[in-house]
């Protein structure tokens, strides 16, 4: 994959008082590399380069900034007992909307996890995934705990005329900006319906846990989205 952006940013942050405009050409190189050992094993690497035109002060350098290991993973279909598909290793995630735990392909540079995610099939339109990766892990300094985790539970059903997903996400992290614990969980359900060109859809979620000894009370932290949607037929299709 090759993929070359111009972006042109005017008054960023709405704020007429100060300067921030900029542009630039952001980039991006994909190269992929699939092994397939048998039916069940295989592996999977992708290797990027991701930069911004001129953020390499010479390119006479050595250093490579933008090289990166953008996914590398172990995948086994068809778990013995359990059932199941594993990835194990660094990976894009992606949900829903992927408001909440998303791979972000919309930055030059994307996102990643390192960890691992289990898939059960309950049905042929349904998936039912438990994930948990390391979002930070600090091996500097000795008896002190400064890690974080996120974890989470997501069920995605299809129909023929829309989709119901239920999730429940924790997030884990032994070091905030304060100095302290936090431990959090989200709930939420998205549903979607089609009306033959025309969908309408909607999420709503809510938290619980404790941030740095203060509790996080049950349904007095939320977020709702709706959305509608019309799809064109024929020879227009705008993007």
């Amino acid at each position: 994959q090759y993929r070359l952006r111009f972006e042109n940013l005017l008054d960023f942050d709405f704020d007429g008082d100060r300067t921030d405009d900029n542009d630039y050409f952001g980039q991006r190189i994909r190269l992929d590399f699939d092994f397939t050992v048998n039916e069940r094993l295989g592996a999977f690497v992708q290797v990027q380069d991701a930069r911004f035109w001129g953020e390499t002060n010479s390119t006479v350098s050595r250093a490579s900034p933008g090289l990166d290991l953008h996914q590398g993973f172990l995948r086994v279909n068809g778990m013995p007992l359990t059932g199941g598909d594993v990835r194990l290793g660094r990976q894009e995630l992606s949900y829903g909307d992927a408001r909440l735990v998303g791979s972000l392909d919309w930055a030059t540079q994307a996102r990643t996890f390192d960890g691992g995610r289990w898939r059960w099939h309950p049905s042929e339109k349904s998936d039912l995934d438990f994930f948990a990766v390391q979002l930070r892990e600090d091996r500097t300094t000795l008896n002190r705990h400064d890690d974080a985790a996120l974890f989470g539970l997501y069920w995605a059903n299809r129909c023929d005329d829309g989709s119901l997903d239920l999730y429940a996400l924790g997030l884990n992290d032994q070091m905030t900006g304060a100095g302290g614990n936090e431990i959090r969980f989200t709930f939420g359900a998205r549903g979607t319906h089609r009306f033959d060109a025309f969908e309408l859809g909607a999420e709503l979620a809510t938290q619980a846990g404790e941030v740095d000894n203060a509790d996080i009370p049950l349904g007095e932290t939320y977020g709702a989205h709706v959305h509608g949607t019309y799809r064109f037929e024929g020879r227009i299709k705008p993007y």
